[in-house]
Order: C-alpha cells, then sequence, then structure tokens
C-alpha cells in the first residue's frame, strides 16, 4: 500500500488561499455567543442559504458544508459533525452557529494549513484501548475488544512503515494499561499525535456505524467579542485534533463502506489529558451481528487498519503543507 500525498476525497487544498487568519464577528444571540451563517459565508468567499426543510447549506467551489434540521448534525465534504451546541437562536433556524463550534470544529477543518502550520507529524502513537484483566466490550460470540483493538493497531503500524513515519503502540501484548498511563507513554515517545482505538456495543443490537472522537476545547472564551482563530498552545492543538478526527472519521468510514456515525467530541481521559492533538476511534459495534462478523473476518480489520493509516499519511501532509507555507510567508 502506497501513501503518495493528500487524498482530495477527504481534505480541502490550498486552503490559504482565504488569507491570513482573521476575526469574525461574533453576537449574542438568546444568551449565546455566535457567529452568523452570512459572515461565515463572506469569510470564506463562500454562499449562504437557508433550505425549505429548516437546514442551511454553505457552498464553495472547494468544499459543501450541510446543517441539518435539528442543529445538531452537519455534513461536510460527505463526512458527519455533530455539532455541541444546537442553534443559539432557541427557535430550531440555522442562522446562527455557536462560537464554539465554528471555532473548535469547522474553521481547522477548512483551513488546517493556517490553524496548524506549528504542529508537526513524525511520531505517531496508536492507543489500542483495553487489554489484561479489561476486556472492553463483549461482542456476539464472545469477541473482546481488547484483541481486536491490538490487531487493528498493528496491521495499521504495518501499513505505515513504507510511510517514513516512527509509529509506536502504548501496548504490543495483553497488557493492562491505566488511562494516564497511556498518556504518559505517548509522551515518553515523544508523540505528535495520539490516536485511541477502541469498539463500541450497545443495547439495541441494531445500532451500528464509526464513531470518531475529539475532545472538547477548554479555553476560556469570553461571552462576547471577536472569534480568535489563532494557532497558539492548546487552541492549535484542539484545531490540529478536528483535522485528525476528520480525516479518520472519512477515511475509516469510505474504506469500510460502515455507516458514518459522525466526528464528536467528548471528555474521555485519553483525549483530554493528551498533550498533543488526540482523537479516539470506535471502529464499529460489536454487539451489531452483522458489524461484528465484519470487524472479526481479517480483510474487515485490514480495511479499517487501512482507513486508519489512509488519515495518518494524510494528516502528517497537511501538517507538512501548513508549516511551508507558513515557513514562506514575510
Amino acid at each position: 500500500m502506497r501513501f503518495i500525498g493528500i487524498v482530495s476525497s477527504c481534505v480541502m487544498l490550498s486552503v490559504s488561499g482565504w488569507g491570513a487568519p482573521s476575526n469574525l464577528p461574533v453576537r449574542a444571540v438568546s444568551g449565546r455567543s455566535a457567529v452568523s451563517g452570512a459572515a461565515l459565508a463572506r469569510f470564506y468567499g463562500a454562499r449562504w442559504e437557508v433550505m425549505e426543510d429548516g437546514g442551511a447549506r454553505l457552498t464553495h467551489p472547494r468544499f459543501s458544508l450541510r446543517l441539518h434540521a435539528d442543529g445538531r448534525r452537519a455534513t461536510l465534504m460527505g463526512v458527519g459533525l455533530m455539532l455541541r451546541y444546537p442553534p443559539p437562536d432557541g427557535r430550531g433556524r440555522i442562522g446562527w452557529l455557536h462560537r464554539t463550534d465554528v471555532e473548535d470544529l469547522l474553521d481547522p477543518i477548512l483551513r488546517p494549513s493556517v490553524r496548524l502550520r506549528d504542529q508537526k507529524a513524525a511520531v505517531i502513537v496508536l492507543d489500542p484501548g483495553h487489554g489484561g484483566r479489561d476486556g472492553g466490550a463483549v461482542g456476539v460470540g464472545g469477541l473482546l475488544e481488547k484483541d481486536l483493538t491490538l490487531d487493528v493497531a498493528l496491521r495499521a503500524r504495518a501499513l505505515l512503515a513504507v510511510s517514513g513515519l516512527e509509529v509506536v503502540l502504548t501496548r504490543e501484548t495483553d497488557e493492562f494499561v491505566a488511562l494516564d498511563e497511556r498518556v504518559r507513554r505517548a509522551a515518553a515517545h515523544r508523540a505528535d499525535v495520539l490516536i485511541s482505538l477502541h469498539f463500541n456495543a450497545a443495547p439495541d443490537a441494531r445500532v451500528r456505524g464509526i464513531e470518531t472522537y475529539i475532545a472538547p476545547s477548554d479555553t476560556r472564551r469570553a461571552a462576547d467579542g471577536p472569534l480568535r482563530v489563532g494557532t497558539a498552545g492548546a487552541e492549535s492543538r484542539a484545531a490540529a485534533s478536528a483535522v485528525l478526527g476528520f480525516l479518520l472519521q472519512c477515511h475509516t468510514v469510505r474504506r469500510t463502506g460502515g455507516e458514518d456515525r459522525g466526528l464528536r467530541q467528548a471528555p474521555f481521559a485519553v483525549l483530554r489529558e493528551a498533550t498533543v492533538p488526540a482523537a479516539l476511534v470506535e471502529g464499529g459495534f460489536l454487539s451489531n451481528p452483522e458489524e461484528a462478523r465484519r470487524i472479526v473476518e481479517g480483510p474487515g480489520r485490514d480495511r479499517l487498519a487501512e482507513g486508519i493509516a489512509r488519515a495518518v499519511a494524510d494528516y502528517a501532509a497537511v501538517v507538512r503543507r501548513a508549516r511551508l507555507i507558513h515557513a514562506a510567508m514575510p
């Protein structure tokens, strides 16, 4: 398997063409700090339109963002996103977006060359979830999550061996590793990226699909005032996590053919405590008989590992591009 740059179906190209970082106007709408769809359209040089079904759409020759009428779901370049906040006008109309969803989720994905220019991607740490006395989810037929996560991590590492990246695992055997120890091991390897691998389970056996998680931003913001899109410290890591999570969700869904349950945000410990860009992949539901059958079969895990490896390679390419653009700036 060869990785030869950016897979255009999952990555924005030439995003720096929209200019340098800028301030977006922010208003308090029904007590929430919000950015209007019209302001977003002006900022990105796109077109904003409200749809008959109550949703809205931001369109540009290079991308399309669809905001669904429920106010929680969005689709960006065909990839599902779960927004943290509903429409701030409180009436279900998509005329505004919460500033956190804009700054921490949408803008990094749309403008990675601006937002990731101080990141690195030389050392990738894969974290196979669970292990040892912690078996994780138990699927149909007695499938154990801990065994499957390790297998997928080993397959992804083998695929990335030709990429020039250093790939290490937080565990390589059936070993119990505490959550804080996983983060420490990543730091000890001088990780630039941390990806935690898991599988899901649900009481309803019909539930299926792939989810990717990133940590919500802990950055404190004033209720009003300009929307900052800087690149320092925690803001840059949060932005990089959004891009990484988007690529993982895009490639794993498209490679496996799994249902797209979206890029989501949750304060999982391994994400919350990570000091580098981090994402957690839930590669399917072991409680769903059909999906479990796909996962347990070798080709199914191969496809999932390929999706993860493609996402990592694309992320590294995006970071390199961002650094080159920044270095060339006067």
